[in-house]
């Protein structure tokens, strides 16, 4: 039987309030901690999770969820996040803006650890990297929501309307929230 109280670790609730939602709707206790999470920087992001939330959970001695999404460029085999967070949006494009190989995705992670059952979660949405921000992106948007044109789309997310953006979001394969409950709620039955 798995413990129904967990610690949500995340760097902005905006990403992971629909998640919290859903985990509370299901029955498990929520409590939420912001923290600047270290940066992958090549595609070694459950190692590093893993490593992170072992340092939390010996903390806060309580099972803790971890949830990280960045944006990871095929050609480079490496995350943006550092360059976006200290160069922006303009400074990335201008670096990658003769590389034709552009294919890139949004890799979300979700690990789990309880101080004895380690488990992790990832999904990916692929895309390219866009040649410049668009001038009509919507405000608040977030700079990989700037840059990354998911698969079969010729706008950014931040051009995206709620449905179409639904849609994407909804064919994820595999959605790491559900993924998790999927896992969770079969694991607190047993």
């Amino acid at each position: 039987m798995l413990n129904k109280k967990v610690l949500l670790i995340a760097e902005n609730y905006k990403d992971v309030g629909k998640y919290i939602e859903e985990f509370r709707r299901r029955g498990l206790i929520i409590e939420f901690l912001e923290i600047e999470l270290k940066k992958p920087i090549c595609d070694n992001l459950q190692e590093l999770l893993f490593i992170q939330i072992k340092e939390i959970y010996e903390e806060y001695k309580m099972p803790c969820i971890i949830f990280y999404k960045g944006l990871y460029i095929n050609r480079f085999n490496l995350f943006l996040d550092i360059a976006l967070d200290y160069s922006g949006v303009d400074k990335v494009l201008e670096y990658v803006k003769n590389i034709r190989d552009r294919s890139c995705s949004i890799k979300e992670s979700m690990v789990y650890f309880d101080g004895t059952i380690k488990k992790s979660f990832l999904s990916i949405i692929p895309g390219t990297l866009a040649d410049s921000i668009p001038k009509n992106a919507k405000k608040g948007s977030s700079k990989i929501e700037l840059i990354l044109k998911p698969s079969l789309h010729d706008k950014t997310f931040s051009e995206l309307d709620e449905t179409e953006k639904k849609e994407i979001l909804e064919g994820m394969v595999p959605d790491t929230s559900k993924q998790f409950l999927h896992w969770y709620m079969k694991e607190d039955l047993e």
